[in-house]
């Protein structure tokens, strides 16, 4: 896996490289005694990050898994990323599928982040920082999590 340089004018950002970097950001965003707009990205990072993360899995298999109607699957619409993904519900199923599945803790982990990034982002809620550390810190010491960041150890590294 290999960052785009920022003096690049153009740069390919992968999938994995995308979900890693979420999670990054989020992890800044929250340290120390963050600000409440702090805390809503750090929210909304880790909540794509481990989307993006989770998804990674099934692009590796084959990209059709990553479009919510896989019937609806074109290398061209892949490609342009001109289509509608997988949401995470769904995603963690076709892992049950695929023989990846996501562990009990994990998941329940990761149903408590959605519901806090969608009454954040959607309701505009308030979230108890102290809530969030914990949400924060059961998605990412789950067994699952670590391993799923490991599969950078194994990207190509050319920026696909």
């Amino acid at each position: 896996m290999v960052a785009p340089k920022d003096d690049e004018k153009d740069a390919t950002f992968g999938l994995l490289y995308n979900a890693l970097d979420f999670l990054v950001s989020a992890l800044e965003h929250l340290q120390g005694d963050p600000s409440a707009r702090k805390v809503k990205y750090g929210v909304l990072h880790l909540s794509a990050g481990v989307a993006l993360l989770l998804k990674e899995p099934l692009r590796r298999r084959d990209p059709k898994l990553l479009f919510h109607n896989a019937d609806k699957f074109s290398e061209a619409a892949y490609t342009a990323g001109n289509f509608q993904s997988v949401g995470v519900d769904e995603c963690i199923k076709r892992l049950d599928q695929i023989g990846v599945p996501v562990p009990l803790t994990a998941r329940t982990a990761i149903q408590a982040l959605k519901r806090e990034r969608n009454r954040l982002e959607h309701l505009g809620a308030r979230i108890a920082v102290r809530e969030l550390s914990a949400i924060t810190a059961s998605v990412l010491s789950s067994p699952w999590t670590s391993c799923a960041t490991s599969w950078g150890t194994s990207v190509e590294t050319r920026r696909s």
